[in-house]
């Protein structure tokens, strides 16, 4: 008789998956409870949500399991716990237990009623739904008896009304495993500080979800390290060009595990991962991803500075291509007395993102304006923005552009209220030239970086420094052949100048003789010739003796070699 997880067929493959999951938490009684959904993304890697307050709105309870059951999502759900643990109640439900949804099933009662029905699934194999369309219920037709295979045994495996359903049970977990996906995750140290950025490469286009998972709390019951779980936000963009990165997804949690799910196109983009560490004492986390095909992932070491200039270019994005999602505040004109702007300011303020967002629109079509903004309250809210210090900001917007100011919320404060007021502005009579390209932006991340026609970025770095090294090495042989030239060159010139002194004396030595023969033997004063003729060499060799190796005179024939 096995002691724990058991099958019909007592395979061994299910304790054994039970005991290295144990082995991990610490012993079987550290799992013997505990949320379905957090084995379940353990042991698979999958995303989860979860389906809450389920009889606010059975219609869009209904809704929301046809769906993810449709798509194949394994479907869990619990209920409230009672005063005693694991209380069986007079209808058969036991309290604070979690149990399995197998089916989800519309059909008509005996009655000829419409019935939408769940399949649950106690994992003791036992205790039971005793209400209607339980396994004796006279609601049943012969029909769906058959269909559904319904039998009348004790066996943990009935069928109830999502009315009840959503009566008696507090929640429903949704485990999200897709055949065919993988993951990849990096460990994210937040020890010396709670800002982290994450670059990722994505060469096709894929299905993704992000992750920042906290270690179980399990892991630290003995110990007075994350004795609960830390808010964190994670907002992801894109880097896509000058001066601009597009929002893609933002969450602020405090869950063990929090998701951003998203359809990526091909191209490079930025998680940054801020942790509110509860105990005040920063930890490690894990980045992960979960798509239908592989994603690469680098942390990257950035400066606070940085990080916030990502954060500001991110919701400045936001509030250009999303603004619909703004609540409007203002619209007023802002004149010299020459030339006038139509400005105006929106606002969002969303528990979601964790953020609170102003942004401030231009629609005229010539002049750029900038305002002095002053914050006047904040309370559980910092900052950040294109230009900001103390308590004033400057805005400035070219014609048809708007810029923001942004402020994130500390979740470990109680009191948030945040209010800005325009304290002054002025028109300018032309536009700012974007302050920040995406190569300038891309080399301050520092690495490698890939490009539209240049994906492998890895590969690539290599071949290039390949090529740089050839080319220097092609360089330096160029610049050798070329001294080399120079050289024969020189070496030609100066057989030239020799041969042509040869000339000129051999034509001095024939006059000499031509003369000796008019004069009878009476010529000139040969010594006096031959010092003028050592002069004229050493003038022409640069100074070089005539008693260098390379020369020797003869008086006799006056001759150089």
């Amino acid at each position: 008789q096995l002691a724990f997880s058991r099958t019909d067929q007592n395979e061994l493959w299910v304790l054994l998956l039970e005991k290295a999951y144990a082995k991990v938490y610490g012993g079987y009684w550290n799992i013997i409870g505990g949320d379905p959904v957090h084995a379940l993304r353990d042991l698979t890697g999958a995303p989860y949500e979860r389906i809450d307050k389920l009889a606010q709105n059975v219609d869009e309870t209904w809704a929301k399991l046809l769906f993810h059951f449709s798509r194949n999502h394994v479907l869990t759900c619990y209920t409230q716990p009672g005063r005693v643990a694991e209380e069986k109640s007079p209808e058969g439900i036991v309290g604070g237990h979690a149990y399995s949804i197998l089916d989800v099933v519309q059909t008509t009662d005996s009655r000829g009623n419409l019935a939408r029905l769940l399949k649950i699934r106690n994992p003791w194999g036992r205790f039971e739904w005793n209400g209607d369309f339980s396994d004796n219920s006279s609601l049943w037709t012969q029909a769906d008896r058959q269909r559904l295979g319904v039998v009348s045994a004790d066996d943990g495996v009935f069928w109830i009304r999502v009315e009840d359903f959503a009566r008696l049970f507090q929640g429903v977990g949704v485990v999200k495993a897709v055949p065919g996906f993988c993951s990849n995750g990096i460990v994210v140290d937040q020890t010396s500080g709670s800002q982290s950025v994450v670059r990722i490469i994505v060469r096709q286009q894929c299905q993704v979800t992000f992750s920042v998972d906290q270690y179980d709390s399990r892991l630290f019951q003995n110990s007075q390290t994350h004795p609960t779980y830390s808010y964190f936000r994670l907002t992801v963009g894109k880097v896509v060009g000058e001066n601009q990165i597009q929002f893609v997804n933002c969450i602020l949690s405090p869950e063990r595990n929090i998701f951003a799910e998203t359809i990526l196109a091909p191209g490079e983009y930025l998680a940054l991962i801020e942790g509110y560490w509860e105990t005040g004492q920063p930890g490690k986390v894990n980045f992960c991803s979960y798509s239908n095909v592989h994603v690469d992932m680098q942390l990257i070491g950035v400066a606070p500075a940085f990080f916030q200039r990502v954060e500001y270019l991110i919701w400045r994005d936001f509030a250009r291509s999303q603004a619909q999602k703004l609540t409007f505040n203002e619209q007023k004109t802002v004149s010299d007395g020459r030339s006038s702007a139509t400005v105006s300011t929106s606002k969002l303020n969303s528990t979601a993102y964790g953020v609170s967002l102003f942004s401030f629109g231009n629609h005229s079509n010539g002049n750029a304006v900038h305002q002095k903004v002053q914050i006047k309250e904040m309370n559980g809210y910092s900052p950040i923005g294109g230009n900001i210090s103390g308590r004033l900001a400057d805005v400035v917007m070219n014609p048809q552009d708007s810029d923001v100011i942004v402020f994130k919320m500390d979740p470990r404060e109680t009191n948030f209220r945040v209010s800005v007021q325009v304290v002054d502005e002025e028109l300018i009579p032309h536009r700012f030239n974007p302050d920040l390209n995406s190569g300038e932006f891309l080399h301050n991340i520092g690495g490698i970086q890939p490009t539209p026609d240049n994906m492998d970025a890895r590969l690539r770095s290599v071949v290039e420094q390949e090529r740089l090294y050839d080319s220097r090495q092609q360089n330096s042989a160029m610049i050798r052949q070329q001294m080399m030239r120079d050289y024969e060159q020189n070496m030609q010139i100066r057989r030239n100048r020799q041969q042509r002194l040869i000339g000129q004396q051999q034509e001095t030595q024939q006059a000499y003789q031509k003369y000796l023969a008019n004069t009878g033997g009476q010529g000139w004063n040969f010594e006096s010739l031959l010092g003028n003729a050592t002069n004229l060499v050493d003038n022409f060799f640069g100074g070089r003796s005539t008693t260098d190796p390379g020369f020797a005179m003869q008086k006799s024939g006056c001759a150089i070699f």
